[in-house]
């Protein structure tokens, strides 16, 4: 599907968009070439390609390597492939996280010099129990040279490691579905996703390994990591709304935002709602929602709209809305991650509005 709306102005400005969905069913597909990419490109030709994007598997830094860079994928360019297909990219980089577990603890490690955004990290079981545990339990950073810690059994407090100049937040978890980490409660592997890419894969602490504890070493970005945009992209005239990521190497997590509804009735969004998955009905897709690759957008758009143009923006989403319904008619504000609220105009009559805020 592609659609598109234009402003008249001075110069005629046009914006269009074609859909980006998954399938297991069609014809194979080509393969991109992703080497000498960085993640966030990658993941945009992927999913033209009408693939997903996959593990971020780090490797070790080797001479003639580039940081952050592309160095392998999991099917080689070139190769069909049936759409919908996972692909996984190696890329070189210095692994920062560090965890370090037994049968009755686990312990993360940040050992860089700078604090990482771990609110939207979720451990999960591949194997075994079905355990889960989310890191915004203990914080939304994890600072330099600190830890974090959990407990599967009592404890009246943390232990130190070598590695921790702090521990900077710990908690036992007693119930049994949140021991991803142990063999005790039945895992017997789990994996370290971050707002749906998977960081790593680890094998579970065997019993009575207190004395011999396992570690896995991963990459999470930092939290002023220049991969990820500052700042939120929107586009609208009285009938339609794209966010976009309007960048040309980063993500932009539309997630972080909050609207509110300047609507005296705001349904069927709500008076405030967030730009994620969920809001959109977890529609079946290979680009991720709640992190945009470049040149992705999600579309907000009037059910009594027209369709039709050339694809310039790739959509990742759809809602169709009740002409009564569309919020950006009236001022909306942007609830930033600063904790700032900032005010987009309403949508003016045959005119392209953009509203371009700090996230």
């Amino acid at each position: 599907m592609r659609r598109c709306f234009t402003q008249w102005a001075a110069v005629v400005v046009l914006l269009c968009f074609g859909t980006l969905s998954i399938s297991g069913q069609g014809e194979p597909v080509t393969v991109p070439n992703l080497s000498g990419l960085n993640a966030a490109q990658a993941a945009a030709q992927l999913n033209k390609a009408g693939l997903a994007f996959g593990r971020e598997i780090v490797v070790p830094i080797a001479e003639g390597m580039t940081p952050d860079v592309i160095s392998g994928q999991s099917v080689a360019a070139g190769e069909p492939a049936v759409p919908g297909a996972v692909v996984d990219v190696e890329i070189p980089r210095s692994a920062n996280i560090r965890l370090v577990y037994d049968d009755n603890d686990l312990t993360v490690i940040n050992l860089g010099a700078v604090n990482i955004d771990i609110k939207d990290v979720v451990f999960e079981t591949t194997e075994g129990n079905a355990a889960n545990f989310n890191a915004a339990r203990w914080a939304d950073e994890l600072r330099a040279k600190q830890c974090v810690q959990v407990w599967s059994v009592n404890r009246n407090g943390p232990k130190s490691l070598p590695e921790c100049t702090y521990i900077q937040n710990w908690r036992t978890a007693r119930n049994a579905a949140r021991h991803f980490w142990t063999a005790v409660s039945g895992a017997q592997s789990f994996k370290v996703i971050q707002s749906e890419i998977e960081r790593a894969f680890c094998q579970a602490a065997p019993p009575n390994s207190q004395d011999q504890p396992v570690s896995c070493e991963l990459y999470l970005p930092a939290s002023t990591a220049d991969e990820v945009t500052q700042y939120i992209y929107i586009a609208y005239q009285a009938d339609r709304l794209v966010v976009m990521n309007n960048s040309d190497a980063q993500w932009m997590p539309p997630n972080d935002t909050r609207i509110a509804n300047g609507l005296a009735n705001p349904e069927p969004v709500g008076k405030q709602f967030r730009l994620n998955a969920a809001l959109f009905g977890r529609p079946e897709t290979v680009a991720q929602i709640n992190r945009l690759a470049p040149n992705q957008c999600l579309l907000f758009v009037s059910s009594e709209a027209d369709t039709g143009g050339l694809m310039d923006c790739d959509v990742i989403a759809t809602m169709e809305l009740p002409p009564t319904q569309l919020w950006w008619t009236a001022n909306f504000e942007i609830l930033g991650s600063d904790g700032k609220h900032r005010t987009c105009n309403a949508a003016t009559p045959d005119k392209l509005t953009l509203c371009i805020m700090p996230r």
